[in-house]
This record gives C-alpha cells, structure tokens and sequence, in this order.
C-alpha cells in the first residue's frame, strides 16, 4: 500500500465534532506540503491548487535510502526535481463529485506524463476525502506507558506526535485526534479503524490504521507553505 493512499486517506469542519480531510484540504493553500514517512519511503504531498471546485494534488516519493542530502531542505529537494525519487503522481480530484478525474506519472528518466487509469482500485483518495472524522474521546485517548492495573486510577500523561515545521520541531504544540472507520469493501483498508491527528495545518500529522490482523502508521516528518513544483501541471481536463 503505498503510503499517499493512506495519507490521503485519511482529510469540512461540519459541525462541533465531526469534519472530514476535504474540509481541512480545502483550507489549505498552493504551496503547502506535508512530508510523511512510512516503511522505508518518504513522500511529499504538496497542494499544487485548490478551488471550491478542484483540487490539484502532487505526490513525490523516494526510498528512505536516496532522500534529499542532509542540510538541503524539502523546499529545495524538490525544486531540483527531486534527485533519487521514484514516484511523481499528479492527482486532480472533483470536490463536488469527490472523484478523481485525471491521474498522471512522471517518467523519472524523460519527464513525460504516464496517465494512469482513475478507476485503479488503489486510488482511494477521493472516499477517503469524505469518510466522516469524530472526536476521540478523551478516555480513548493515546497515553505514555503501560496500562495501569485492573481497578487503579490512570495518571498517565496523554501522548500526542511531534509536529515539524519547515524543518523545526514545534514545542508543545495543539493537537486534536479524530477517528472514522473504512467502510466494507475489498481493499486492505476494509472496515479498518483510523485514528488520525491534526494541528493548525491542512495535513494530518499522524494517520495511523487498525486491524485485528495489523496495525500501520505514517508520520509526518515535516511540513510547510510555500513549496514550488518546478514542472507545468499537464491535464486533458478543460478546468473553469
């Protein structure tokens, strides 16, 4: 499963508890980003536009191994076109309809699009930009340390994710945990629970996924604005 599926799986401030990703995207600006990481890729998700209508979403991945050089930021890394990455998707996504409408590739070694088929069964993007988000409980809540014993009071502190921005790890920073469950169907994410965090960003900060069989998370290692794509958007779409 590659790990954007799972970010963008898991993003409309509706009413006091409940919200969905299209809600926290949709108040995001060009050139904010978010760099995750998960089972040896790291990947940046970059809003490229975003209207009331559609978004235009970039994906870049590269294996843990081959990432930017150490002292060369995020911001930097990807206006030299990324050097070492295997993986430069372009998604354009209907937020009325939330459905994918394109989806194209970057060949590493030419450049060219690659158009991929929108109906993949792997783009899960535009049902996760919907899935209802709830508030976890504050019991439910993630804490420090092993459980306490049957019938004794828990004092532990409430655990919450780092928050890196721009390169810089945020102090003690404010963070909400929500959660929703994948829906039934034949894909690795069926009827699985989502817990995801969130600051003042448009991204997650922590999406992490539960099954009685497995449990994944992704990491943001940082995040951003301002992020420039050093390649023209190319669509067959005739956008208004």
């Amino acid at each position: 499963m590659r790990p954007v599926f799972l970010l963008i799986t898991i993003f409309y401030i509706s009413f006091i508890n409940a919200f969905s990703l299209k809600d926290k995207l949709i108040k995001g600006n060009p050139g904010d980003y978010v760099v995750t990481e998960q089972v040896g890729t790291s990947s940046v998700l970059l809003i490229r536009t975003v209207t009331p209508t559609y978004m235009i979403l970039e994906e870049i991945d590269t294996p843990a191994t081959s990432k930017k050089p150490d002292g060369c930021s995020w911001k930097e890394w990807i206006a030299d076109g990324a050097p070492g990455h295997i993986a430069w998707t372009t998604y354009l996504i209907d937020l009325q309809t939330e459905e994918l409408k394109e989806c194209y590739s970057r060949s590493p070694e030419t450049l060219r699009p690659i158009w991929l088929p929108i109906n993949d069964p792997y783009h899960f993007l535009p049902r996760l930009l919907s899935l209802p988000l709830n508030k976890t409980a504050h019991e439910n809540l993630k804490r420090i340390g092993p459980s306490p014993s049957p019938g004794e009071l828990d004092h532990r502190a409430i655990w919450s994710p780092s928050l890196v921005v721009e390169g810089k790890k945020i102090d003690k920073p404010s963070m909400t945990a929500w959660q929703t469950r994948w829906p039934h169907d034949d894909s690795l994410l069926s009827e699985c629970a989502i817990e995801l965090y969130f600051s003042s960003l448009p991204f997650p900060v922590w999406i992490e996924v539960r099954s009685p069989h497995y449990k994944v998370s992704l990491r943001a290692i940082d995040s951003g604005h301002g992020m420039v794509s050093p390649y023209p958007i190319l669509l067959r779409t005739q956008l208004p």
